[in-house]
């Protein structure tokens, strides 16, 4: 009992003592930080109290001096970003991650790892460059277009239209099997406006050059014509899911955006031959994704084979086909069918009645998918064909036109199904006038290319070409030409006859030892000025 009494006397002398030394609570204020903000690490295990203040201010000093995204670049999107990763869990993570953190997710594509992500400021873009992840590519939205169209033969400077013509001067019958058990997808505006014009020149019966093809159309674009690479960048994933061929894009931008050329890489690893519009701004630069490296780029030329004066040329340019005045179908309700028969005489043939109508569609868009069908109906003929053979049988079948050989105008040339089809027939022999060319002109002279091809399967030898202009008659003996190749021989005007109105009429012919199977393109005749050039076959 004793030792119990004095064991409790010591406590409370020991409490005394203690609270003699403690310090009064009010004697020193205590300031309560606020609340930080809540921090993302790798583990989900909470760290220890004691490295808390540590791990925040490091992060914020993260947060300050993280590298600054570049400045959005001019034509792009503002306020939103893409980021695309190298394989499905990096891009998940960072979805998560970006979620945590406030970030709005406007769009994710899994097939391509990359996602599409609303930025407000200049603290959202240095918040994403942190949080993004060191393995996220950082990329930027595009709009995207139908490339505006030239409409009527004074807006597309005097060039020759093609009217129902186009199928048939590309050599294509129109037949409905052509293009059977081929899949081409048109990524537009779905089954209405410019995209239903772009679908019929595939496989329309009237209109198409394929029209066995089987048509997917696939709505990336508003009714205007108006969208973003983001989104035509998921409508060429979708259309590569769907077993797509051959996916035409009548459209383009000129902003290199990350993620359409990541959506034209997934359609090429995944067997898709993409065939792209140049543009219709008479500009040096083709559009994307026409601009990117395997995509088939489609300039537009009018029925006489020359350059459309509208279509963009340069890098990119691989062939050509017509887009002058192209007779195409578009979608009309039968309630118009009255309205279509009292205006019929005004607009003639180019006028359909009943549930569809036809219009005159010119631009790159319009030759667009007469390449995309020409090559529908090489791969149905021959379904084992790779895409890689079927690109350079459609390149090196060409037409040559404008300047001889390949140039930054037209490509190859124009793109011609009856060449494509006879490519690996034997013994077929064909020499042509490929084109009157205006090469250049001063005050001395003026020079002309009279270029001559072979447009045949066979060696072609023993030609002989003739030329006739101002007053003269000139005879040159080619020695032999091999299949698809191009030589030209140069005549010089006199530029006085061309000047004040004044024009020469340049006359040519060919002829070879064999018998010829399309004597049709054996000649040509061209009235040249200084002004305007008009040619016809």
């Amino acid at each position: 009992m004793k030792k119990f009494i004095v064991a409790a006397a010591g406590l409370v002398l020991f409490g005394l003592i203690m609270l003699l030394l403690r310090p009064e609570r009010d004697a020193v204020p205590v300031s309560v930080p606020e609340k930080a903000a809540p921090t993302l690490r790798e583990s989900s295990a909470p760290k220890p109290r004691a490295n808390f203040t540590e791990t925040f201010i490091e992060e914020e000093k993260a947060l300050e001096t993280a590298p600054a995204l570049p400045p959005f670049p001019k034509g792009a999107l503002r306020g939103e970003m893409t980021l695309t990763y190298p394989d499905a869990e990096s891009a998940e993570a960072a979805r998560q991650r970006l979620l945590a953190a406030g970030f709005d997710i406007l769009g994710y594509n899994r097939a391509l790892n990359t996602l599409r992500v609303r930025v407000r400021g200049a603290d959202d873009r240095q918040a994403l460059a942190r949080l993004a992840g060191p393995d996220a590519k950082p990329g930027y939205n595009f709009p995207v277009a139908s490339p505006t169209p030239p409409t009527g033969t004074k807006a597309v400077g005097g060039s020759q239209p093609f009217g129902a013509d186009a199928v048939k001067w590309m050599g294509g019958t129109g037949e409905a099997s052509v293009g059977k058990g081929v899949k081409v997808a048109v990524v537009d505006t779905g089954d209405t406006g410019h995209g239903a014009s772009v679908a019929s020149l595939v496989s329309g019966l009237s209109t198409g050059i394929a029209p066995g093809a089987e048509v997917l159309s696939i709505s990336s674009l508003g009714e205007n014509g108006q969208g973003d690479a983001f989104t035509v960048a998921e409508g060429i994933v979708s259309a590569v899911d769907a077993g797509a061929r051959i996916i035409n894009l009548s459209l383009g931008t000129y902003g290199n955006a990350a993620v359409l050329q990541a959506a034209v890489d997934y359609a090429q690893a995944n067997g898709a031959i993409v065939v792209a519009a140049v543009g219709n701004d008479a500009a040096g630069q083709v559009t994307y994704p026409a601009a990117y490296n395997g995509v088939v780029g489609v300039a537009s030329v009018d029925a006489a084979g020359q350059t459309a004066t509208f279509s963009n040329y340069g890098k990119g340019v691989d062939i050509a086909a017509p887009g002058v005045e192209v007779q195409a179908a578009i979608p009309m309700p039968e309630a118009f069918a009255d309205d279509l028969r009292n205006i019929a005489t005004t607009y003639g043939p180019n006028v359909g009645i009943g549930a569809e109508a036809y219009t005159s569609f010119s631009g790159t868009s319009a030759s667009t998918p007469l390449v995309s069908g020409a090559l529908a109906a090489l791969l149905s003929e021959n379904p084992s064909m790779s895409n890689e053979q079927a690109v350079e049988i459609l390149l090196s079948t060409a037409n040559d036109s404008g300047a001889p050989g390949e140039d930054d105008y037209l490509g190859a040339g124009s793109a011609n199904l009856e060449r494509m089809l006879e490519y690996s027939q034997t013994g077929v022999s064909d020499v042509a006038i490929a084109d009157h060319y205006l090469a250049s002109g001063d005050s001395e002279a003026v020079s002309v290319l009279v270029s001559v091809q072979n447009r045949g399967t066979e060696w072609s030898g023993d030609l002989t070409l003739e030329i006739a202009y101002e007053g003269r008659q000139q005879s040159y003996l080619i020695g032999g030409l091999n299949p698809g190749e191009t030589m030209a021989q140069e005549i010089l005007l006199n530029p006085t006859l061309l000047t004040n109105g004044g024009s020469t009429l340049v006359q040519s012919r060919v002829t070879s030892s064999s018998e010829d199977v399309r004597p049709d393109d054996n000649s040509r005749a061209t009235r040249i000025s200084l002004q305007v050039k008009e040619s016809s076959e």
